[in-house]
C-alpha cells in the first residue's frame, strides 16, 4: 500500500478509535524476570545432548514452546507463555507419549490464530492423532487429527496455508501425502494428494514453504553413498501437482548436499522459494561451501544447478540458519565457518537476484564452540538478533541492515551451561528458550523476555513513541509520522511492511496502555 494514501486513511482512523480505546485497561503483570541470573523456568527434561526444543508464536504475542522430557520413553510437553510472563502450567501438559528411545528431534509444532498444533515429530498419523490446543491447554480438535491408513503413515510437517488452513504433510515407504484441514479439523480436500520421492525410501522431509497462492513447495533430500540428493515438488490449493515431475535442485554427480549439515529452504518473501545446503564433501579440515539456488513457481531455477556460493572464504561452511526479509524477499544466512577451537559464527545478506550484500565473504559475528553451543536467528526491526548459548549462558548479538554491529551484546542470562537456544518475537520483543543445566539428570527448560534496549523482564510500552511514560496524542502524531515515512517504529508487527496489519497492533498496544 502506497504509505501516503494510507495515511489518508489511516488519520482518521486513529481519531476516530480513540473514544473507544480510552475506556479499555491494560492487563500486563511484571512476570518476566529481570535477573540474568534467574532466567523463568517452565518446564524440565533429562539432561542429555541434542535438540529437542520447538517454538512458535500466535497472533496475541504468546510464545508457545513443545519439547522431549525424556531421552527414552517419556513424553511430550507443551507450555504456554503469555505477553506478561504467565504460564499455561507450571511444568507444560503432557501431549503425547513418546515409546522411543534416542529421538531428539525437536517436535512438531505450529502457531495458528491464538492456538498452536503439535505433536511429536516423526509420530505415526495413525497411532497418535496431530493435536490443536486453545490458550488454556483445552482440545480445539477433541479427537486430533488421523489418517486411517496406511499404519506406517508418519508426520512429516506442517505449515499453515494463506487462507489459516493447516497443511499436514505425512511420508511412508516412497511416497510424500498431503493433508488440507480446516480451523475445526476437517479435511478440505476430499482426496489427499501423493507425490512420489523417485529415490526410494530413504527421505527425509525437511522443509514445507506455503506460497501465497495457497499451494506449497516440499523439500526433501534422499541418501546417497556419502551426501544426499536434494528434491523439490509445489503443490496447488487444491493438492494438485504443478509440475510433471519433482525438480531436482542439485547435481548427483557434481555439487551434492554434506550429510552432515542439514539444508534449509524458505519463501523468496514473493512466489518463489530459496534454499541453501552445505556441498558434500565428507572430510575433516576440507573446504566445504555453502550455496543457494531460487526455485520459481514454474519448477525453474533461476541459478546454474550448482547453485551460488553463499560466502567466498575457503574453509568449512556447515548448519545455516536462514530467514527472509519480506520487504526485499533477501535472505540472512548465518552459519558455522571453520573448525575445531577456530570456529566462528558467519552471517550474509543475500539477495533474490544473487547478490553477496555483505561482501564476499560475509561477516563474522563471534566465535562459537563446535560441540557445546547453538544458536538461532531473528530478523526484527530492521536489525539481525544472533543468540549464541554456551556453557556461561546466553548472549544475543545484533547487526544492522548494512552488516555492521549495532551495540555491545546483550546478556539474555549468565546460568549456563545452556543449549539449544530458540527465538521468537513476541510484540516489540524477544523471547528465547533453551535448556539449562540442572541438578544431576534433571535439566530445565527455561525462558526469557529481552526488550529493544536491551534490558530484560516486562514488555515495554511500544504505543510510547515518544517516551514519555505517558500514552496520548502525541505518541499518535508520532506513529503517523513513521508510517508516512515508512519507518522502523510504524512496523509493529515487525514484518517489513507497513500496512493496516501496522495500524491494529498499534491500536491494541495504545488500547493496553503502559505497565
Amino acid at each position: 500500500m502506497n504509505g501516503t494514501n494510507a495515511l489518508s486513511i489511516t488519520r482518521p482512523l486513529i481519531t476516530a478509535s480513540l473514544a473507544l480505546i480510552a475506556t479499555l485497561t491494560p492487563n500486563l503483570a511484571a512476570d518476566w524476570p529481570t535477573d540474568p541470573g534467574s532466567p523463568l523456568i517452565i518446564g524440565q527434561a533429562e539432561g542429555f545432548f541434542g535438540p529437542r526444543i520447538s517454538i512458535t508464536s500466535t497472533d496475541d504475542n504468546a510464545t508457545w514452546v513443545a519439547w522431549q522430557d525424556s531421552f527414552c520413553v517419556g513424553t511430550v510437553r507443551l507450555q504456554r507463555i503469555s505477553l506478561d510472563g504467565q504460564l499455561m502450567s507450571p511444568i507444560g501438559i503432557s501431549i503425547q507419549e513418546d515409546p522411543t528411545c534416542g529421538n531428539t528431534t525437536p517436535p512438531v509444532l505450529l502457531g495458528s490464530n491464538n492456538s498452536a498444533i503439535a505433536t511429536r515429530s516423526g509420530s505415526s498419523l495413525v497411532e497418535y492423532p496431530l493435536q490443536r490446543l486453545e490458550s488454556d491447554g483445552s482440545l480445539l480438535w477433541p479427537e486430533g487429527f488421523s489418517a486411517p491408513s496406511p499404519q506406517g503413515l508418519r508426520i512429516s510437517g506442517i505449515t499453515e496455508l494463506s487462507n489459516g488452513d493447516t497443511l499436514i504433510v505425512s511420508a511412508i515407504s516412497t511416497t510424500i501425502r498431503f493433508d488440507r484441514v480446516d480451523e475445526s479439523g476437517n479435511n478440505v480436500w476430499k482426496n489427499q494428494s501423493i507425490i512420489g520421492t523417485g529415490n526410494g525410501s530413504n527421505f527425509r522431509v525437511f522443509s514445507v514453504v506455503p506460497d501465497p497462492a495457497g499451494g506449497a513447495y516440499i523439500f526433501w533430500d534422499s541418501f546417497l553413498t556419502y551426501t544426499k540428493l536434494i528434491k523439490c515438488m509445489r503443490i496447488d490449493d487444491q493438492g494438485n501437482q504443478a509440475w510433471d515431475a519433482p525438480v531436482q535442485l542439485i547435481d548427483p554427480l557434481g555439487i551434492t548436499s554434506s550429510r552432515h549439515s542439514d539444508p534449509v529452504a524458505v519463501s523468496d518473501g514473493d512466489e518463489g522459494a530459496m534454499i541453501v545446503w552445505t556441498q558434500g564433501f565428507e572430510s575433516g579440515h576440507t573446504a566445504a561451501p555453502q550455496r543457494v539456488q531460487h526455485i520459481l513457481p514454474d519448477g525453474s531455477l533461476t541459478f546454474p544447478i550448482d547453485g551460488l556460493r553463499v560466502s567466498l572464504e575457503t574453509d568449512r561452511q556447515f548448519n545455516a540458519n536462514v530467514q527472509t526479509d519480506p520487504a526485499t524477499g533477501d535472505l540472512f544466512i548465518v552459519w558455522r565457518d571453520g573448525f575445531g577451537l577456530t570456529m566462528t559464527l558467519n552471517a550474509q545478506r543475500y539477495s533474490i537476484s544473487g547478490e553477496r550484500l555483505w561482501g564476499d565473504t560475509g561477516v563474522e559475528v563471534a566465535p562459537i564452540n563446535p560441540t557445546n553451543d547453538s544458536f538461532d536467528i531473528l530478523w526484527h526491526n530492521n536489525q539481525l538478533s544472533i543468540a549464541i548459548a554456551d556453557p556461561s549462558g546466553v548472549m544475543i548479538h545484533n547487526i544492522d541492515g548494512d552488516g555492521l554491529s549495532t551495540s555491545q551484546p546483550w546478556t539474555l542470562s549468565t546460568a549456563g551451561p545452556a543449549e539449544d537456544i530458540q527465538i521468537e518475537m513476541s510484540a516489540n520483543g524477544i523471547v528465547a528458550v533453551w535448556q539449562a543445566d540442572g541438578p544431576i539428570n534433571d535439566d530445565l527448560i527455561v525462558a526469557q523476555r529481552i526488550n529493544p534496549d536491551g534490558s530484560l523482564g516486562n514488555p515495554t510500552c511500544q504505543a510510547d513513541l515518544n517516551a514519555d511514560d505517558d500514552l496520548n496524542f502525541f505518541d499518535i502524531s508520532a506513529f503517523l509520522a513513521a508510517f508516512s515515512n515508512r519507518a522502523p517504529a510504524a512496523d509493529f508487527n515487525n514484518d517489513g511492511l507497513f500496512n493496516f496489519f501496522d495500524i491494529s497492533a498499534f491500536l491494541n498496544a495504545f488500547a493496553a496502555g503502559c505497565p
